[in-house]
């Protein structure tokens, strides 16, 4: 194939190695400018690309960590609901006795 022709593939060429090593932008033709340059030999890399952005995790509904974030808020909510009657409840019971707490 002569010098500086893209190949046809199904799967995308990406970035030679040298030029991913280098961080610097491959033309991807074959060998690619940046690898004839320098003499070194153009290792390409044949795979599909890797989902990015907002498509790098898999979908999770977004409805599910709020509802867990108010299950979380309703449950402390509760708890400090429970923690006030049964304080109330403890009061009427037995009220505090005068002098018998200190103060610093």
């Amino acid at each position: 194939m002569p010098h500086g022709q893209r190949l046809p593939e199904k799967t995308p060429q990406l970035s030679c190695e040298l030029c991913r090593e280098r961080k610097v932008k491959c033309d991807k033709l074959t060998p690619c400018t940046n690898c004839t340059k320098s003499g070194a030999e153009c290792v390409a890399i044949h795979r599909k690309r890797l989902p990015r952005g907002r498509h790098a995790r898999p979908h999770a509904n977004p409805d599910d960590d709020l509802k867990k974030r108010i299950h979380r808020l309703e449950s402390l909510i509760d708890d400090l609901s429970t923690g006030r009657e049964s304080l109330r409840h403890h009061e009427r019971v037995s009220p505090p006795r005068p002098g018998r707490w200190t103060v610093d």
